[in-house]
């Protein structure tokens, strides 16, 4: 699992966060999205098998806002008996 976190620049009101988070969860692998007001901050958790993180900018980006950083932390969960 892949932890991606974007803060978005044009983020005002909350309906463009709604739009935003059903644009992204609309895609494949896709775990779970977040975002909060007013820093315009999105938390994307995904499997990059299905998805990568360029995948889920553009998609912000065609919405019409801009991307102005990104965090991004992939998280191994191996399991050892």
């Amino acid at each position: 699992m892949t932890q991606l976190i974007l803060y978005v620049n044009g983020i005002n009101y909350v309906d463009s966060l709604y739009s935003i988070e059903r644009c992204i969860k609309s895609l494949r692998g896709i775990d779970s999205v977040k975002g909060t007001l007013p820093k315009g901050k999105i938390t994307v958790k995904f499997k990059q098998s299905f998805v990568s993180a360029m995948d889920i900018i553009d998609r912000v980006e065609v919405q019409g806002f801009e991307v102005v950083k990104k965090y991004q932390k992939d998280y191994c969960f191996d399991t050892y008996n």
